[in-house]
């Protein structure tokens, strides 16, 4: 009995050593730090883990699944310069440059990006043809922006208030709408009529010159 004993502890020992004799070909500890041949992870007893890779300017950890396709990339390059994911055919989805930018692509191709200085660029070259999903930014199906245009989908109004009562205002004295009088006022804050102008007023006539008010007095230019 004992000799069997002492035999099967043998046996036991030896398939420890041999098993991790072949792990640690591939895998060992040290001091903490958990070595994926010359790779290796480590914690700082505190709350980050790290993941050092064994290239000189990037690191990159790749999903993918059992039959080896890969599903994705969160990647790093450049020396610290760059850090993003990448989709499954390796191209850039978000990117982020140290200091500089962060970007939306598709296919490597900037879409949405924001800048240091806060500036929000969006990249497109879809023109507002008419239709929903059309322009550089569409919203809800309802407002389409495409470089100077506003435009509103199926003809509907297209609203610009500066309050929640409709008003409008111009650089706040050149042109105001109040809309609660239904008056507008050119150089005029308070409008006492449909049509307030608080200056003069000019209308070009069919030939040359034009006529022109100020004050209670109507004249003809011909210049």
């Amino acid at each position: 009995m004992k000799t069997r004993n002492i035999l099967n502890l043998v046996f036991t020992l030896f398939a420890v050593v041999f098993i991790t004799g072949i792990a640690q070909a591939q895998l060992t500890s040290n001091n903490g730090y958990v070595h994926l041949r010359s790779q290796f992870l480590y914690g700082n007893n505190a709350s980050a883990i790290y993941y050092n890779s064994n290239h000189a300017t990037y690191s990159q950890l790749i999903m993918r699944d059992k039959d080896n396709t890969v599903h994705g990339k969160l990647m790093g390059s450049g020396n610290g310069a760059y850090f993003g994911l990448m989709d499954g055919d390796g191209n850039w989805s978000y990117m982020a440059k140290k200091d500089d930018f962060t970007a939306f692509k598709i296919n490597n191709q900037d879409k949405l990006m924001i800048n240091s200085n806060g500036r929000l660029d969006v990249h497109s070259s879809a023109d507002a043809t008419g239709s929903a999903n059309t322009g550089a930014i569409d919203i809800n199906n309802k407002l389409r922006i495409d470089e100077n245009e506003i435009i509103t989908n199926t003809d509907a109004k297209l609203y610009l208030q500066h309050d929640n009562n409709g008003d409008l205002s111009v650089d706040g004295t050149t042109f105001i709408v109040d809309a609660s009088m239904n008056r507008v006022g050119i150089k005029n804050t308070a409008p006492r009529g449909d049509l307030h102008i608080s200056d003069r007023l000019v209308i070009n006539s069919p030939g040359a010159g034009y006529w022109g008010w100020i004050g209670n007095n109507v004249y003809w230019d011909s210049n």
